[in-house]
């Protein structure tokens, strides 16, 4: 009695698990998606609507410094600027941005995914980012963006290995 008791508990085990599996497979997450809602979090991970203090300024930035690879491209062509930064430089950076301002708001739009045929674990992501902010001094700031987001996918995690934008559409 007692092995068919454990050979009904392992038979359910194993079919629990080949079930799993089955789920993840029809109802599970495929990277595009994975990467829209990465691209969601961070927006919102980068919004504010109030004042905050250091400490809450610095866990915004360590959250959002976490989406990058540990070094990415920053391209700003129209501008004449390229940079290297570390995610400390990205999380620096972040602190000065959420400092300067009261509230901020960025949005993500008309996103469009380029998966490389050769190399399933990159993507090219292009959209148009509106950034709204109000800064400390009480001005309103609000600009659109052509953009282009490179990613990588390490250890099963999709990561930002370069940022490029290319055009303000709008002041």
């Amino acid at each position: 009695m007692n092995k068919k008791i454990w050979m009904i508990v392992i038979l359910f085990v194993i079919a629990c698990a080949a079930g799993f599996f089955v789920w993840k497979a029809v109802f599970g997450e495929n990277d595009k998606e994975i990467l829209e809602r990465r691209m969601n979090e961070l927006a919102l991970a980068m919004g504010k609507s109030g004042q905050e203090g250091f400490v809450v300024q610095l866990e915004h930035a360590r959250t959002i410094s976490k989406y990058f690879d540990e070094i990415c491209d920053i391209r700003l062509p129209k501008f004449h600027r390229e940079a290297k930064m570390t995610r400390q430089n990205i999380e620096q950076n972040v602190i000065t941005a959420r400092n300067w301002t009261t509230t901020l708001d960025l949005k993500f739009y008309e996103m469009e995914f380029y998966f490389q045929e050769g190399d399933p674990k990159r993507c090219k992501v292009l959209f148009t980012g509106m950034l709204k902010a109000k800064t400390k001094l009480g001005e309103n700031f609000q600009e659109g963006y052509d953009l282009e987001m490179n990613w990588v996918k390490k250890n099963g995690e999709w990561l930002i290995e370069g940022i490029g934008f290319s055009e303000i559409l709008n002041k």
